[in-house]
């Protein structure tokens, strides 16, 4: 085990590690009462607009450390050096309570939260402090209908301890009662109002300190029709967006108008119940799996920031360190540049231009022709390619047609990229329009992938399925989805759509390896089946026949 030490800029520390993680035995804490501007919600929110989760680390379970790295100091110089105005700081408290009655949040994980949240608060940003894995450690549904009346009032004095702890800071760190509640709406009523009058009376500065207040389950829906709001003029709402099945793979794309009027709709009611009533609103988070196809992904952000910002809602990427946002905090580098690059600009009300094919496959040993991609442009003009430092020129390397809209890359300007490597990502080309973010167009050239399975068998007789892992040769592709045609029982795989998300698929050591779920996917085919893994570009697949052995009668027994 290596022991590394953290700076601290204005406070001495020594940091130990625990279990993978850290604590800081010391932190000195300011013993007076900060400078605090009261601000109002509205101005904060605008203020606030967009934001960052630093999801998955400290309300990581057992402790920080065990899902993500450890929070670092200058991530929050990278993040604020983006264009990203505040933090989200997710915090499981429950983990690092003593026994009842009084259920003391352990010192060392106060001190290391609070040097976490000074950190932010030190470059100048917004800060949410939350209470993050609460919703199902102690707060579940299950808990609330066995014990509501224990299980709030050891909420409540975690809650007490926090306001207490962080009662002298200034305004920009805000307090969020619970993330995505359960329970009944009275339920959730009733802990947004008992801990927003637990805040206030801790004085100090949370007498007029911001706090933010969930829906149930931070639905959008459930919002507009349940949540109550306070008589208290600091309060914001707050809600979350992830379009089921598309943020975790599990549908190929988005954007139908229907999916568009969906999102635009449930902004405007947002808007019209609370926004123009006085009570901002954030959307705490939103985001999907980054193994989505590019332009639909870049799609689907710009389009919930631009109507976000369109109904005077502010947004918070969810970034869970791997997957989601993609920003890696070891290698300090977006995994996508382009990602924070259109959040900034959407949430300006700024628009973005996108090339709609975003990657280019080639396949190997096959003869090079002109290739063409179409751009959605959104008023802007294309103003230059770049490969590197250097400008395509056009008419030679390229030739713009349809009103500027369309673009042929020409085939010997093609051979030049990829003539590095036979396989995988060869090298890519920058997109600069008029306004808005430069997009990125990578050119990959691939063979046909190797599946090492192409029939499998299931017995229905077994009381558990066991995970079934499928070694795949991606020859330079990426994964698109997984789906099941045939007869299938468990709700996520029947009738509504017939691709399996990455609760139920996902892939390991190094992308080498395609996992099904045994009990959520092999456990629910009832019949032959065919399990389809489609790549991108989306006309290459590979298919595996599933037989379901009948299942026999019991035999009588023998005397």
């Amino acid at each position: 085990m290596v022991l590394k030490s953290i700076k601290i800029a204005t406070v001495f520390s020594v940091a130990i590690f625990l279990s993978g993680s850290c604590y800081v035995n010391t932190y000195s804490q300011g013993k007076t009462v900060s400078k605090f501007t009261v601000i109002s919600p509205i101005d904060a929110v605008k203020e606030m607009d967009p934001g960052w989760n630093l999801g998955n680390t400290l309300e990581a379970v057992p402790t920080e450390g065990s899902w993500n790295p450890p929070a670092e100091e200058y991530t929050f110089d990278d993040i604020k050096n983006s264009g990203f105005k505040s933090i989200r700081l997710p915090v499981t408290w429950t983990a690092h309570i003593g026994p009842e009655p009084d259920y003391k949040i352990d010192p060392k994980w106060m001190d290391r939260v609070e040097q976490v949240v000074d950190w932010a608060l030190a470059k100048d940003l917004y800060l949410i402090l939350n209470a993050h894995g609460e919703t199902w450690m102690l707060m579940s549904k299950e808990n609330l209908e066995k014990d509501p009346e224990a299980t709030m009032s050891k909420f409540y004095k975690i809650w007490s301890q926090i306001a207490e702890r962080f009662k002298t800071k200034n305004e920009k760190l805000l307090f969020e009662v619970i993330n995505e509640p359960d329970g009944t709406p009275a339920q959730v009523n009733e802990i947004n109002h008992r801990v927003l009058k637990i805040i206030r009376d801790s004085g100090g500065n949370n007498e007029y300190r911001l706090v933010v207040l969930p829906s149930r389950w931070t639905n959008t829906i459930d919002a507009v029709t349940n949540f109550i709001t306070p008589d208290d003029d600091h309060i914001i709402l707050t809600c979350h967006y992830y379009t089921w099945p598309f943020f975790l793979r599990g549908m190929p794309t988005w954007g139908t108008n229907k999916e568009r009027q969906s999102l635009a709709n449930e902004f405007k009611n947002l808007n019209n119940k609370f926004v123009r009533n006085g009570i901002p609103v954030i959307i705490g988070e939103f985001g999907a799996d980054q193994t989505n196809e590019a332009y639909y992904l870049w799609f689907y952000l710009d389009s919930i920031v631009q109507t976000a910002h369109k109904n005077g809602i502010a947004t918070m990427l969810w970034d869970n360190g791997g997957g989601f946002g993609g920003f890696n905090r070891a290698k300090r580098v977006w995994t996508d540049p382009v990602i924070p690059n259109i959040i900034v600009n959407a949430s300006k009300g700024i628009p973005n231009s996108f090339v709609i094919q975003p990657t280019i496959y080639i396949e190997a040993n096959k003869t090079l022709t002109d290739y063409t991609v179409n751009l959605e442009l959104n008023g802007n003009q294309l103003k230059d390619i770049q490969d590197g430092k250097y400008s395509l020129i056009n008419g030679i390397d390229y030739i713009l047609t349809n009103n500027n809209s369309r673009v042929t890359i020409k085939k010997e300007y093609l051979r030049k990229l990829i003539q590095l490597e036979p396989i995988g990502l060869n090298n890519t080309l920058t997109f600069k329009f008029s306004q808005g973010a430069d997009q990125i167009v990578k050119f990959i050239q691939y063979e046909q992938p190797v599946i090492s399975k192409t029939s499998i068998t299931i017995d229905p007789t077994l009381k558990e399925q066991s995970d079934l892992t499928i070694p795949i040769d991606f020859k330079g592709l990426q994964p698109a989805y997984v789906s099941v045609v045939g007869k299938v029982t468990h709700k996520s795989l029947k009738g509504y759509t017939p691709y399996l998300d990455d609760g139920n698929v996902w892939y390991k050591d190094n992308m080498t390896n395609a996992v099904l779920s045994g009990k959520w996917v092999l456990g629910q085919i009832k019949e032959d089946s065919v399990i389809t893994f489609q790549f991108w570009p989306r006309n290459v697949k590979a298919e595996i026949d599933v037989t379901v052995l009948a299942e026999n009668p019991s035999t009588p027994e023998t005397k």
